[in-house]
Order: structure tokens, then sequence, then C-alpha cells
């Protein structure tokens, strides 16, 4: 069966758009977004970029800008910073939070490298889940557990520091899919034939869908 985006959570579409408009600094009109293929949408994109067209590669362009950030923030020599190098290295424990967030005062914006360790989210989870079945037997004990639950689960995540990623090459693929424009070393331009790679990306993340279900002639509205 052909994959077709109108089968997907309606919450998930909308991430994906937001995702996009964020990312290359657009914005869609309702009306903009009816009957149209995946191949129909990157060219819509394209048609609202005012930006020059260029052939450079913007991952490499937001290795660059991350490498000069963690430099001026580190002691680290700019040859110690390759794609391959582990995040745990550059950023050990101590410290980690700080040095992050002056990273992404650096780059102009956030980075995401950073959460509550992933058996804290699980615990936190299940007892949210627990309070809601909670519900049906006393509402006052569950609302209690339920929003003791939000609180801390938002609490993990904002003091968290867990890494979500792990080399520079992948928090740099990651700000080349979502924060494009950001990313280049002038916002005024972009390469054209990068467009599609990173809306596919950008649709993997939000959809959990898989490379090979989108094409050209896949459904998108």
């Amino acid at each position: 069966m052909q994959f077709d985006f109108r089968n997907i959570d309606e919450d998930d579409f909308a991430d994906i758009i937001v995702s996009v408009e964020r990312s290359f600094h657009i914005k869609f009109e309702t009306e903009e977004l009816s009957e149209m293929s995946f191949g129909e949408f990157c060219d819509l994109i394209i048609q609202k970029l005012n930006a020059e067209k260029r052939g450079d590669c913007t991952s490499q362009q937001a290795f660059y800008k991350l490498r000069e950030a963690i430099v001026s923030v580190t002691s680290l020599d700019k040859e110690a910073i390759y794609p391959e190098k582990q995040l745990s290295e550059i950023f050990p424990l101590r410290n980690r939070r700080k040095n992050i967030q002056a990273v992404e005062q650096k780059v102009t914006f956030k980075l995401h490298l950073l959460d509550a360790p992933e058996w804290l989210q699980t615990i936190l989870l299940i007892a949210l889940l627990v309070s809601i079945i909670a519900f049906f037997f006393d509402s006052k004990i569950a609302l209690t557990g339920f929003l003791t639950s939000i609180t801390l689960i938002n609490l993990s995540s904002r003091f968290g520091k867990t890494l979500t990623q792990q080399t520079i090459r992948e928090v740099a693929e990651n700000m080349a899919a979502f924060k494009y424009m950001d990313s280049r070393s002038s916002e005024k331009t972009y390469n054209k034939a990068e467009i599609e790679k990173v809306i596919t990306r950008i649709c993997i993340a939000h959809a959990g869908i898989f490379e090979h279900e989108i094409t050209r002639e896949t459904t998108f509205v």
C-alpha cells in the first residue's frame, strides 16, 4: 500500500508544517496546502524562498558555524572538533548545561541537545498514565497525580543533562534540517538540490515514517 501523508496523525502533520515554516523562514496560507504531492510541496517552498540559489552545502556551513561557537566557548582547538567528535568529550557532565547554553547563544538558536535520562522519562510517563487511569476511581487523587507528573516531566526535561545526540555530525545535520536558513553562511541564499532531502528529514522526525516511503509523487495533502 502506497504511503499517504493524509493518513498520519493531524498533530504530526501540523508539526511538520510548523517545522518547515521555522526552518525556511516562510509562512503558508491555509488555501495553499490543498491537493498536492510531496514534490509539489517542496516546489512551493522553493517558490516562497526570497533568496539566491547556490550550490554550496548547508550541513557543511552548519558544521563550521557550530565549530566556531564551540571554540569560542570551550578551550578546545579548532582541529579537535571534527564531524565524528563525540559531544560527551566536548561537553563533559560538569558545566554541560552552562556550556551548551553558551554555544546556543553563539549560533543564535536552540540546539535541543539535553534531556532527562530515558529511565526517568519512562517512570514519569508511567506515573502520568497511572494518574489518567485513576480518574475512573478518585478524581481528586488522580488530578493531583496528573499535575505532579506533568510538572516533573517539564522540570526533568528542562534541567536534564543527558545528551540527545552523540556526534558533531548529528548536530550539524539537524541544524541544516530544522534551522536551514539560520545555518547558512548567508540567510539570503539556499541550495535547491537540498530542499527535498531536508523536508524528508523533517517528515521522518515528526511522523515516524521511513525515507523510502516518500517520493515526489507521494500524496501530501
